[in-house]
């Protein structure tokens, strides 16, 4: 299924079918580098990742300085009127990795299991499925409009790419990043630095997801 990108009209940076099919390499390429990226970011500890402000032990909050020492990339650019957000948390769920890993690319789906977030998201390009009958490789482009459920807060309507590996032995991670990497002089309003999960299979028929 496709469509137009609503947040920019079909614009270059933000998800033209055409121009990413032009650039579908290049997308491989960032979404290689995304995906070392979160990867990475679910290894280190402190002082990449800071307790939040309400000492939870189940999430920790992204220390924005030591962020754009470790990983000094395209992905890190934002302007002065944005402001960064990120946090990583640990969970079981009761799901195999590879059935998580469909919901997620799954758009109707996703936006179904995670309607708390998710106010409306749309598939703007399937550029891979995946290879050999899996999820290995898997790589759309998405839209997606986020909320917070509080009136005080609007909500942010961002495109982004979202690509599927497999790292075999029951690891499976799904990263996203803003197509707007492409092309950094056209910062959107609402971008995603390299973000996702890491799942792996559990011998009591969870997972684990970081």
């Amino acid at each position: 299924m496709k469509a137009s990108c609503p947040a920019c009209g079909g614009s270059t940076a933000c998800g033209d079918p055409t121009e990413l099919r032009k650039d579908e390499q290049r997308i491989l390429e960032l979404a290689n580098v995304a995906m070392e990226e979160l990867i990475r970011m679910t290894q280190i500890r402190e002082p990449l990742w800071l307790p939040s402000l309400d000492n939870s032990s189940f999430s920790v909050v992204l220390n924005e300085e030591e962020y754009l020492r470790k990983f000094p990339s395209d992905f890190a650019l934002r302007t002065t009127a944005q402001k960064s957000e990120g946090s990583l948390a640990v969970a079981a769920v009761r799901m195999s990795p590879i059935k998580l890993a469909e919901i997620l690319l799954d758009v109707d789906q996703w936006s179904t299991v995670f309607a708390c977030i998710v106010a409306r998201a749309t598939m703007v390009e399937i550029l891979s499925t995946g290879v050999g009958g899996t999820r290995n490789g898997a790589m759309q482009v998405m839209t997606a409009e986020f909320q917070v459920l509080s009136p005080a807060v609007r909500t942010r309507e961002s495109p982004f790419v979202r690509y599927c590996k497999d790292y075999g032995g029951g690891i499976l991670a799904v990263v996203d990043f803003s197509p707007d990497s492409l092309h950094p002089s056209a910062l959107g309003r609402c971008r995603r630095r390299p973000s996702g999960c890491l799942i792996k299979e559990m011998s009591n028929g969870y997972s684990e997801v970081k």
